[in-house]
């Protein structure tokens, strides 16, 4: 977990060449078909990136960074960027949570010396060598964490770490493995193969708690790694041990215990394919007694995020969360803390993906209340998720579509059709048409007097978005099926014709099939 400096990403990340590049300085290029993938999210999240907790959630949720190390290296090369010249440099410090090393380069023969002092018979030797050891792969600049690797100094850490009767040889030798874990897949890997894991989730019980926070945090750098060494903790053990240690009562253990242990088990979370329900359904208890027990916003974001990556399935994956009962803490959520309020509104969003009843949930838990200053929030990523939760509450039932024209959320959405990000217009598009779709005709006809026809035209004709001008105008031409169906209601194509044109008149009506 690396402590950011707040910084203002440059305009010009938004090229995907860009992109590519900075994931290269960073050491990082496994990532860059995933940045391809991704170009339209990346493109506008690093546009309206401006600090360093929205940062985080990018690096997290967009290109699936699960440690420490690679989000630093990841932050160093855009500052890198910036300082040369591709945007104005609003850098400050950095600081690190390990320990604070002169940045110097450590010379072969010193790295032997080291050996040579973690090999000794001398106990006090021994502690001192691997606590140089620590120190060098915690280096803040260029850890020489290969030449660690080389001279088998992880086979060496991991003995001391199974055999060592002193807390102190424990606390440095988990220290050092950590760090060694934060880094490449590669210097990860040494790690794993080392036969590390196992020692890691049997000391999450020691009783000294630092060593307990360290080998928790050295599981979550694992799991953040990638999803095999993700399920190789899961089928270890590593996330029955945590939870056992924590429940039934997390607020007896040290925050900084909590804020490493939410943060590892939502690691263990996350990233596609998800983990198997035997596993995820085992946290649900832990992760709902921290929602509803501790208040610091970094272990609750934690939490809320691991419950996001838990809800981002099917209906039974949903049901598990909703059955922590947590829908009203993930409202409060919302507006309790900047470091919570995306991962509450993702879990939100993929509950309303399910059923009725669990889309309902959320509606009676008083969500569309929050609805107007979410979708008129300064962060793009906000609004484009809120308006994304909307239209998949207008695709449920006509009782869930009253609710939501009762609670004068339907004016917000068209004046965005009018004006707005194209992402948040694509997905208002889509919550107009299921809106459409499902309305019946009082609720159409409250639409329609709302001035929705010409701004439903002026997007359908001017978006650059093939498939946002696609759904907006499925939803005129269920509309002109309202107008056939219902006597008396407005004459939908002329309006179509004044304030679209005869290209847009004719593909909405001319020579197809509008029923």
């Amino acid at each position: 977990r690396i402590i950011f400096f707040q910084f203002k990403a440059p305009t010009r990340m938004a090229d995907n060449q860009t992109i590519a590049e900075l994931l290269e300085r960073a050491q990082l290029s496994q990532y860059t078909e995933k940045a391809e993938e991704t170009k339209a999210e990346l493109s506008s999240l690093l546009n309206v990136v401006d600090d360093s907790k929205e940062f985080t959630t990018y690096c997290s949720d967009y290109l699936g960074l699960g440690k420490p190390g690679h989000r630093m290296r990841l932050k160093k090369a855009i500052a890198s960027a910036i300082a040369e010249g591709w945007g104005q440099n609003q850098g400050g410090k950095s600081s690190n949570p390990f320990n604070k090393d002169d940045g110097r380069t450590a010379k072969l023969s010193e790295i032997m010396d080291y050996k040579t002092m973690v090999g000794s018979s001398n106990p006090k030797e021994v502690l001192s060598g691997i606590t140089l050891v620590r120190k060098l792969v915690s280096a803040e600049v260029n850890p020489p964490i290969q030449q660690v690797i080389d001279q088998g100094f992880v086979p060496i850490l991991v003995n001391h770490l199974k055999t060592a009767d002193k807390n102190a040889v424990l606390l440095e030798c988990a220290w050092a493995l950590t760090n060694i874990a934060s880094s490449t897949h590669e210097h990860t890997n040494a790690v794993v193969k080392s036969g590390a894991v196992p020692l890691f989730i049997k000391n999450i019980t020691h009783p000294q708690r630092a060593v307990q926070e360290q080998c928790i945090w050295a599981l979550g750098n694992i799991a953040g790694d990638n999803v095999g060494f993700r399920d190789i903790l899961l089928e270890q053990g590593a996330a029955d041990a945590i939870v056992k240690e924590l429940m039934p009562d997390p607020s007896l253990h040290p925050l900084s215990l909590l804020k490493n242990a939410a943060w590892t088990l939502s690691n263990l979370c996350r990233a596609k394919p998800k983990p198997l329900q035997k596993y995820t359904k085992k946290l649900v208890p832990v992760l709902g007694t921290l929602f509803q027990t501790c208040k610091d916003p970094t272990v609750l974001s934690d939490a809320c995020w691991a419950f996001s990556y838990i809800s981002d399935g099917s209906n039974e994956d949903i049901q598990i969360v909703l059955d922590a009962g947590i829908a009203g803490k993930l409202l409060d959520l919302l507006t309790f803390d900047k470091e919570t309020n995306v991962p509450a509104l993702r879990t939100i969003g993929n509950i309303c993906t399910g059923n009725e009843r669990q889309t309902q949930s959320i509606i009676d838990a008083g969500f569309l209340v929050h609805l107007p200053g979410l979708l008129a929030d300064d962060l793009l990523r906000i609004r484009k998720e809120a308006m994304w939760t909307l239209s998949n509450i207008t695709a449920g039932s006509i009782n869930q579509i009253k609710s939501v024209l009762e609670e004068g959320i339907m004016g917000t959405v068209i004046d965005i059709l009018r004006k707005d990000h194209n992402d948040v217009q694509k997905e208002a598009a889509y919550a107009i048409s299921n809106f459409i779709n499902g309305g019946g005709e009082q609720e159409l006809l409250q639409l329609v007097e709302m001035d929705c026809v010409p701004a439903m035209c002026a997007l359908a004709s001017g978006s650059q978005d093939a498939k946002c001008s696609q759904v907006i105008t499925e939803g005129l031409r269920w509309l002109v099926t309202a107008q056939d169906r219902y006597d008396g209601f407005p004459d939908i194509r002329m309006m179509i014709k004044q304030e679209g044109g005869l290209e847009l008149y004719d593909e909405v009506c001319g020579g197809r099939n509008v029923g």
